[in-house]
């Protein structure tokens, strides 16, 4: 399956020329239990240098796997291990929903 992905308009084209919104967040904001795509890091965040280290790249799955009480911590499962996230750090990470569909990176 091919898809095309239009970052400055947020919108996805398969090979079969359906279009799709997909909805944009950072993983701060994310809900618990639900995989995402990695859509960017920003890199202007002191912390994009780690997450990158740690296997936080663009394209890759990643899964919200808890969220603390007051919402700080996060843990994010990744490639096969937990990591906890500052919330600051976690809203460096912009994702979309994952469908299942494609590249797992």
């Amino acid at each position: 399956m091919m898809r095309i992905i239009l970052t400055t308009t947020h919108l996805q084209m398969n090979f079969f020329g359906s279009t799709g919104a997909e909805e944009h967040k950072t993983l701060d904001r994310a809900s618990a239990g639900v995989k995402y795509r990695i859509d960017s890091i920003d890199h202007a965040n002191s912390s994009a240098a780690r997450l990158s280290s740690l296997g936080f790249l663009t394209g890759r799955i990643i899964r919200l796997a808890r969220v603390a009480p007051m919402g700080d911590p996060v843990a994010v499962d990744l490639i096969g291990q937990r990591i906890g996230l500052r919330k600051m750090e976690a809203r460096a990470i912009t994702v979309v929903e994952w469908s299942g569909h494609g590249s797992s990176s």
